[in-house]
């Protein structure tokens, strides 16, 4: 706890948003010049001051945790807070927590290392954006707030134990995650149906990764190493296709265009098509074959 210490809660509204006000003592330390009878000295003098934290209900001083003032001047534990939300993910079917803490990097890059820093990004531009934090164990929610004063603006932040705020914010965490990954996923549509037309499935199985869609690069992989093991049986295929002497003619599937397949080709050479320049698909053409020879 930091040295402002609640000494009262009660239910507020700021610019029409409910939340709590927490009444705070603290000490300042006030210099009393030499009198006559008395050396000069700094002496503690105690002070009191209301901070409004929205969305925050609670009705005890023992629900708030964690009460500071951020200072970018000082050297506490909490001075490079940003205004980012750091919020629980689900991998494997398990929520953990983001390793890298208050420091939550984002990035630029749309096929950035991960969704989710998409989605901390336009949260900052949300009703919630004062939600700094949730701890999914504890359920306790970190909240941000700012009192202004004539000559200044200082900002705060606190850890409330409030179950009602943490399932809130996690379900608004996970509706704006789901927005954000179905409008990226049709933004990025004919990038990803060019991946898989051209055979790169592991940039594309990355690309379904970032898209939080770990299923569907798990087929994506399948299907690669499926692809792999069919080539070698292509090859298999195209020398009993020598040993018997035939030559066969295969339609691309896009555009209708011949590909003429006799012993002297090279799977390598019929990945895809010269005419129209779509992917061939090995397994279809391991079919085709299979059905001539058999």
């Amino acid at each position: 706890m930091s040295d402002r210490v609640p000494v009262e809660v009660k239910r507020g509204k700021r610019n029409s948003e409910e939340g709590t006000e927490v009444v705070v003592k603290y000490f300042e330390e006030k210099y009393v010049p030499k009198g006559w009878f008395s050396p000069e000295k700094w002496v503690k003098e105690e002070k009191r001051m209301t901070i409004f934290f929205p969305k925050v209900s609670i009705t005890s001083n023992s629900d708030i945790k964690d009460i500071y003032e951020i200072d970018f001047d000082k050297n506490n534990p909490y001075k490079s807070i940003p205004s980012y939300v750091v919020f629980p993910r689900k991998e494997g079917g398990q929520i953990s927590e983001e390793s890298e803490g208050w420091n939550f990097c984002y990035y630029t890059d749309l096929w950035g290392p991960h969704l989710y820093h998409a989605v901390v990004e336009e949260w900052a531009h949300t009703e919630w954006s004062n939600v700094l934090r949730i701890e999914h164990e504890t359920k306790e929610v970190w909240i941000l707030s700012s009192e202004t004063y004539p000559n200044d603006v200082r900002r705060y932040v606190a850890k409330f134990h409030c179950p009602d705020l943490y399932d809130q914010a996690l379900r608004q965490w996970w509706k704006l995650l789901e927005q954000v990954k179905s409008r990226k996923l049709e933004e990025k549509k004919s990038e990803l149906e060019y991946l898989e037309k051209v055979g790169r499935y592991e940039e594309l199985a990355q690309k379904y990764e970032y898209l939080l869609m770990p299923e569907k690069a798990g087929e994506i992989r399948r299907k690669a190493r499926q692809v792999a093991e069919v080539r070698v049986d292509l090859n298999n295929l195209i020398r009993q296709l020598g040993e018997r002497g035939f030559t066969i003619t295969y339609h691309c599937s896009h555009c209708g265009a011949p590909l003429r397949i006799d012993a002297e080709t090279e799977v390598e050479a019929i990945k895809s098509c010269r005419h129209c320049g779509s992917r061939i698909e090995a397994i279809d053409l391991a079919h085709f074959v299979k059905s001539f020879l058999s």
